[in-house]
């Protein structure tokens, strides 16, 4: 063995030695029962903090019942107010200030008044919406004093859930009337299912107040993100990858523009190929799809001048009625797939992307194995179990590879600024990363850890060079 070999080998063993320490610390930081509540989840050199949504939770907490206590309001008109004001306690107390009188009136707490709706609960009360009698003791009362039959309040409380988020903000139902539905009084209107999505609403409103923060996309997800860096792709220690600024998959190199672009775009064409493949037939000479708007079934491609019959898309050389198509329904040609038009919207990188969006799927299936991986393949060289992290950390880094090629066909479908280097480092990245997928999809009883360990750091290698591009700033976004 050359010394260069084995230097190469040493500096690879600390590497795993390291990386095995770190995993093996990782695996008692999981236990839920031994994580801290309130304290910092995550800080492990990433551009993110992670924080428990608990903890948050008593923070949004704590900042209502002290604008309750300062203000002598209840926890209803505290979180109405405070959710107007973006949860920036100082600006709602210089407003307040302004005109203490009106305030409520203008952000929705009307002041309370006295009942002018009599007192007798057997009296009848016209509903506003429906127009029936209902004894006063079965309406709905509001602080604004407007009342409403129970049937359709709950009408209006429902159709105000299904609309999302917003409904934390859903007003009395009588035109013109400023009110908030206080947020007590709407959840009691709520099965206790819907009820958790509107407290999480509430929740994720405050989450979005602070610039800084950024709620993970997945439902269930129990961690919030802190951004510490001008990074934008948030690895959250659920599994989740997402973008912190738009909440979509994350899509390093792209901007959140190119991406959101992007989609109209495939949307768009998607609905163009439907409409085409429906209204046209291609041209049995140069494959142009064309459309027939008149009764006649003689056809002339006016791009390479081809003569066909539109029933069943053979030379009009065999027909002789233009009206009447003498080929035998057998010898009809058949309309396929293949045959479909091409969108020229970028097809060369719309189809890459395709690709690489079903490999990032498949990839990120592979995680769910991985635990079952590492312990057969410990079980077979009775290892530790902690000796096995370069499985895991191979299908890591082929799902950061896979992400950051699939989303740099997008760029270069919208970037023009240095395509020559940038298209070289990707396609090294390429090749580079369907080498490591076929070692992670050997069986495991084949694994070969010395050289998986060397195709993830080359890999890793050629992912840091191409993300250099847009870091160092040798391209611009």
């Amino acid at each position: 063995m050359s010394e260069t070999e084995s230097e190469e080998i040493e500096e690879i063993e600390e590497v795993e030695e390291e990386v095995s320490e770190s995993d093996e610390q990782m695996e008692v930081d999981e236990d839920p029962q031994e994580e801290p509540a309130l304290e910092i989840v995550v800080e492990m050199n990433t551009p993110f903090l992670f924080l428990k949504r608990e903890a948050l939770e008593q923070e949004q907490q704590k900042l209502v019942k002290s604008l309750m206590s300062e203000l002598y309001i209840n926890h209803d008109d505290a979180c109405t107010i405070l959710m107007q004001f973006m949860w920036k306690k100082d600006r709602l107390m210089d407003e307040y200030f302004k005109d203490v009188d009106k305030f409520g009136i203008a952000y929705g707490i009307v002041p309370r008044a006295e009942e002018t709706l009599g007192t007798d609960d057997s009296e009848m009360t016209t509903c506003p919406i429906c127009y029936e009698d209902y004894p006063l003791r079965d309406m709905i009362h509001l602080i604004c004093n407007h009342v409403f039959c129970r049937p359709c309040f709950t009408g209006h409380v429902i159709n105000a859930f299904e609309q999302g988020h917003t409904c934390i903000s859903t007003r009395c139902p009588m035109d013109g009337c400023n009110l908030i539905i206080p947020q007590s009084l709407f959840e009691s209107f709520l099965n206790i299912s819907d009820a958790t999505k509107y407290h999480h609403y509430w929740q994720a409103n405050y989450i979005e107040s602070m610039h800084d923060l950024s709620y993970c996309t997945r439902p269930d997800c129990l961690y919030v993100a802190q951004k510490k860096q001008l990074i934008n792709d948030v690895v959250c220690p659920c599994g989740t990858r997402y973008c912190f600024r738009c909440h979509r998959d994350a899509h390093s190199p792209c901007t959140c523009i190119m991406v959101e672009d992007w989609d109209a775009l495939v949307q768009k064409n998607s609905e163009n190929y439907n409409w085409i493949r429906q209204n046209t037939k291609p041209c049995p000479g140069c494959k142009r799809p064309i459309e027939k708007n008149k009764g006649c079934n003689y056809m002339r491609c006016a791009k390479c001048q081809y003569e066909f019959c539109w029933v069943c898309l053979h030379s009009w050389k065999t027909h002789n009625d233009h009206f009447t198509c003498v080929t035998p329904p057998d010898k009809i040609k058949k309309l396929d797939a293949d045959n479909g038009p091409m969108l020229d919207y970028g097809q060369h990188y719309h189809d890459h992307w395709i690709e690489e969006k079903k490999s990032l799927e498949f990839a990120v299936k592979q995680k769910t194995e991985v635990k079952s991986r590492r312990e057969e393949y410990c079980r077979l060289t009775k290892q530790a179990f902690a000796e096995s992290f370069f499985v895991g950390d191979a299908v890591d880094l082929l799902i950061d590879a896979r992400s950051m090629l699939m989303n740099s066909y997008i760029f270069a479908y919208y970037s023009r600024d240095k395509k020559e280097l940038f298209e070289w480092y990707q396609g090294d990245l390429q090749a580079q990363t369907e080498k490591l997928s076929f070692e992670t999809e050997r069986p495991v009883a084949e694994i070969e850890r010395f050289k998986m360990v060397i195709l993830v750091n080359q890999t890793r290698d050629f992912l840091d060079r191409l993300k250099s591009l847009f870091q160092g700033g040798k391209i611009d976004l």
